[in-house]
């Protein structure tokens, strides 16, 4: 009988090594893939459908998928699919800088979600949740968000509220939270694959995940505005099409 291939998503299996960039078009941002492979059991990947649009342009939302013997079955969720978080594939796995630069905007203390899109601490947080924004030496910046709270670092994220949300975060300073911004004395500069955090369920977020896209920030006299964001393409892992019987034995690519 001929193998059925699931062509509605693509795995992607980080190496444990960063390798560097190959030629890249012009169009075409390159960052290292932010995850590790030996983060992840064995038979676990990190897991994209596709490129979803933000701002006009792309971003990516990766989560974490498995095949269950037992079911016959890829799946997102270790065993009951009703709970969001410590049973999510890619819950609590470390997170990597795709490139170097240094943190700008960032919050550490958001509340994780349980079930659904709606987080705990709602009108005190932005879509993003716990997140980095680091900017290259470009000027532009990578987006990482949806962190676990309290996994990013405070030397990398030295923000903080009285309990743990922004006193107002309707006071804005450019496009972004006066309180998510990093003083100018206490940014990080970040290396290519540094710690960053861990897997999350903060900010309005459906389950566990990473979302990540490239952004153009402008900088005025210390106050940042936000342009549009950047195709990017990935570097230094692997990607296949999986089988419906959970053969991905065949046909591993570099992304």
């Amino acid at each position: 009988m001929q193998k059925v291939r699931l062509r509605s998503f693509a795995l992607a299996a980080a190496i444990g090594v960063l390798a560097a960039p190959a030629a890249m078009g012009q169009q075409s941002y390159p960052l290292y893939f932010p995850a590790n492979a030996e983060d992840l059991p064995y038979g676990h990947f990190w897991f994209y459908r596709a490129h979803h649009s933000i701002q006009g342009a792309n971003a990516n939302d990766f989560r974490g998928i498995r095949y269950n013997e037992t079911t016959k079955k890829w799946e997102m969720d270790q065993h009951d699919p009703t709970v969001l978080r410590s049973d999510t594939v890619l819950w609590s796995v470390p997170v990597y800088a795709s490139a170097d630069g240094e943190v700008i905007s960032c919050w550490r203390e958001f509340s994780d979600g349980q079930n659904g899109i709606n987080p705990f601490n709602a009108g005190v947080q932005t879509n993003g949740g716990n997140h980095l924004l680091i900017r290259n030496s470009d000027g532009n910046a990578v987006f990482y968000a949806h962190f676990q709270k309290n996994s990013i670092p405070t030397s990398l994220c030295p923000n903080t509220g009285p309990i743990g949300v922004p006193s107002n975060i309707n006071n804005m300073s450019g496009s972004f939270p006066a309180e998510y911004i990093v003083p100018a004395g206490q940014r990080a500069t970040v290396k290519a694959g540094q710690f960053l955090g861990r897997v999350g369920h903060s900010g309005f977020s459906s389950g566990p995940h990473l979302h990540i896209h490239v952004q153009q920030i402008n900088e005025n006299n210390g106050v940042f505005t936000s342009g549009p964001t950047i195709p990017h393409r990935f570097y230094g892992a692997s990607k296949v099409q999986g089988y419906s019987d959970g053969d991905i034995s065949e046909n591993w690519t570099s992304v």
